[in-house]
């Protein structure tokens, strides 16, 4: 685990990759830093000082969360399985094919056609309700329970409803194979960019 150094001059850190820098003298893998920098909004032009806010614990947790993904993404060969989802005001369903353990926030990247209708302002840590899905019921029951800070932004989505969720936050399984989503007309924002 390596020893928290926050140093107090920040020229050190300001060349154009001084946040990767920074992690890394802190002794973060490149992986870990990939995965810290997409947590912001500003992605890999996070600023020094914007890491340093965070503090010692919550740059702990997040780099917990983020080898967490990691080794999640490490364990085994994924099996394919399929995601439907209704758009807002289209007829039709658009049908995903994703890898198990995706979750929505990985789907927005790879799908330019969802990346239309979901935002997953926050880059998928449950800090917004901009990725919200109302989940079928069919499939609803199949899934975990959501964490207290995922039911605390659901209670921020616009037309949240008892089977809401934030996609970021749903694991695709097995379990959950051809599972129906649907994506309200409207979101609500807090996060900001």
């Amino acid at each position: 685990m390596p020893v928290y150094r926050f140093y107090h001059q920040t020229s050190r850190w300001m060349s154009k990759n001084g946040n990767k820098e920074y992690l890394a003298a802190l002794g973060y893998s490149a992986g870990e830093i990939d995965g810290i920098l997409k947590a912001f909004p500003s992605g890999i032009y996070t600023p020094v000082s914007e890491l340093k806010m965070l503090g010692p614990v919550g740059l702990n947790s997040l780099v917990e969360a983020v080898r967490l993904e990691i080794a999640s993404k490490n364990q085994r060969p994924r099996s394919p399985v399929f995601v439907n989802i209704k758009l807002p005001g289209k007829a039709s369903m658009l049908k995903i094919q994703a890898l198990e353990g995706d979750t929505f926030y990985d789907l927005v990247q790879s799908h330019h056609e969802l990346n239309r209708y979901l935002e997953c302002a926050c880059k998928g840590i449950a800090a917004c309700s901009t990725c919200h899905v109302i989940v079928d019921p069919a499939f609803a029951s199949r899934l975990p329970k959501p964490e207290e800070s995922e039911a605390d932004m659901i209670d921020l989505a616009w037309g949240a409803t008892d089977t809401s969720r934030l996609g970021c936050q749903i694991h695709i399984t097995k379990e959950v194979d051809g599972i129906v989503v649907t994506i309200p007309e409207q979101s609500n924002n807090l996060f900001g960019k």
